[in-house]
């Protein structure tokens, strides 16, 4: 697990240092004008109400929606007993939202200004903290349900879900114009990075041998 963490940390770093060089404008300015007409102010593509389909979608790793989901998985695992569990999603959510914020900070990238947003955003573009959240959140959750079904049917959904899940709100944040690929892929990288961090933690808890993930 200590490699995953690692190959997370290389993989942001690698980003850090492109977009800090500015080596990634021409074409993620491609990938975010794909999705828009070429009318002015870029409005987005598709029928009227796919806009509104992706808000939604990239509501789900909200601050507000994350915070009361948290709040209430933590309560509800506490009322259950279930400390080490509760210990686990602490350590991840804190750390991925305390390590967005400082990241922010210090990049201080400003966000796709060439067209309009599709949603409001006020703090700085590099890295996502949907995209960290949501690689957080979706991870943790689907290891914490492949770790107790041995079937693995079972263990395939859980992933599965999970991906698709993650892959969904990193890719709204692109098409709704309000991060350029490369906030949303360093997102994913942290998020992923503490959900490693969690998988391990879980396990020393629970005083079992880490599974490979």
């Amino acid at each position: 697990m200590i490699l995953l963490v690692l190959l997370c940390a290389a993989g942001f770093v690698v980003l850090a240092v492109w977009v800090n060089l500015g080596d990634t404008s021409e074409w993620e300015r491609t990938w975010l004008l794909s999705f828009r007409e070429s009318t002015d102010g870029y409005p987005m593509r598709g029928p009227h109400w796919l806009p509104g389909i992706f808000r939604d979608v990239t509501s789900l790793a909200g601050v507000g929606l994350v915070v009361l989901i948290s709040l209430s998985v933590l309560v509800y695992l506490l009322i259950r007993g279930a400390w080490r569990a509760a210990v686990v999603m602490l350590v991840v959510l804190v750390g991925t939202q305390a390590s967005v914020s400082l990241l922010k900070w210090a990049f201080l990238r400003a966000r796709p200004d060439f067209l309009e947003h599709g949603a409001h955003e006020m703090s700085h573009s590099f890295p996502s903290g949907h995209s960290a959240m949501s690689a957080a959140t979706a991870l943790i959750l689907a290891w914490a349900g492949a770790h107790r079904h041995p079937q693995k049917r079972m263990k395939a959904f859980f992933w599965t879900v999970g991906v698709i899940g993650l892959t969904l709100i990193g890719f709204s944040r692109t098409y709704l114009g309000v991060h350029y690929p490369t906030d949303v892929l360093a997102g994913w990288c942290i998020g992923a990075a503490w959900a490693v961090v969690g998988m391990w933690l879980g396990c020393r808890l629970d005083h079992r041998r880490p599974e490979a993930v």
